[in-house]
């Protein structure tokens, strides 16, 4: 007869694994036929990782900045202000954006290109440090500025004595002049 469990009688528990300390890390390794192979390069203690960062998150020492001056430890995020209106609000959005700027790299002349090695990802990175400029004014003849056009400039009108001896014209006046 099938044995049936009740809340006095319980089945018996087995201990389950409560997951590893530590947190395997991965790097991408272009391989001897030049694919790109994930390969573990180490291992992260978790424990040592939490303990890092535990006395940052301790109300006290945060309440502690506070009084210090630091009204940021408080502030969900730091206000970012510039024009983000073309800012991709998708991951979709950033890949074509990659997409695009990938193209772009690969219409550079090929003197341009070479200059980064024919590598997008340094191409990439010279914007960071601005050493792209250096690059394109090599490469890239300069238009002639452009010329200012003239001001046109304000007239002021002259009273002369007619209009000075003329009446003020007051248009909530009705009628004629009293």
């Amino acid at each position: 007869m099938p044995k049936f469990f009740t809340a006095y009688e319980t089945r018996g528990t087995r201990p389950s694994p409560a997951g590893d300390g530590f947190e395997l890390t991965f790097e991408y390794k272009i391989g001897k036929n030049g694919v790109k192979e994930l390969v573990q390069t180490g291992k992260t203690n978790l424990y040592d990782k939490i303990q890092a960062s535990a006395p940052q998150c301790e109300v006290y020492s945060i309440l502690e900045r506070y009084d210090n001056g630091d009204y940021s430890v408080l502030q969900k995020a730091k206000g970012q202000f510039g024009d983000f209106t073309q800012f991709p609000t998708t991951l979709a959005e950033r890949q074509q954006q990659l997409i695009d700027a990938e193209r772009m790299f690969g219409e550079l002349p090929l003197a341009v290109r070479r200059e980064f090695g024919g590598d997008f990802n340094r191409f990439l990175a010279s914007f960071e440090d601005g050493s792209y400029k250096d690059i394109f004014k090599k490469y890239v003849k300069e238009e002639p500025a452009v010329q200012e056009t003239a001001k046109p400039s304000v007239v002021e009108p002259q009273t002369t004595q007619q209009s000075a001896q003329q009446p003020n014209f007051n248009p909530l006046q009705q009628g004629g002049s009293n």
